[in-house]
């Protein structure tokens, strides 16, 4: 992160390549890392990820929604499951596949 912070802050070129348009791109400020770290991990039990799905299955997807889904494979997948759900079997290979289980 930007030693400056300047997220909500007009360009000022005072600020030289920590406050461009697109961000810092100071190489003070730069790092390399070797690894990932996972900000966020969503992992409902079944009946809620069923629930979650379900709600946007039934709905008519706005073009936000659509590129949301275009981002996240296992949302697209998920209400593609529930749209032409062929049983509770197929809902549960999809929700496994998602979360990673055997």
């Amino acid at each position: 992160f930007c030693q400056y912070d300047r997220s909500f802050a007009e360009v000022d070129p005072a600020f030289g390549l920590h406050d461009e348009a697109a961000g810092c791109s100071h190489p003070d400020c730069c790092v390399i890392e070797r690894m990932a770290v996972v900000l966020h991990f969503d992992s409902p039990s079944y009946t809620e990820w069923r629930e979650k799905f379900a709600q946007r299955a039934a709905a008519t997807l706005s073009e936000l929604d659509e590129e949301e889904m275009a981002l996240f494979p296992f949302k697209k997948a998920s209400v593609e499951a529930l749209r032409s759900c062929k049983g509770q079997a197929q809902l549960q290979r999809v929700y496994r596949h998602w979360r990673c289980l055997p």
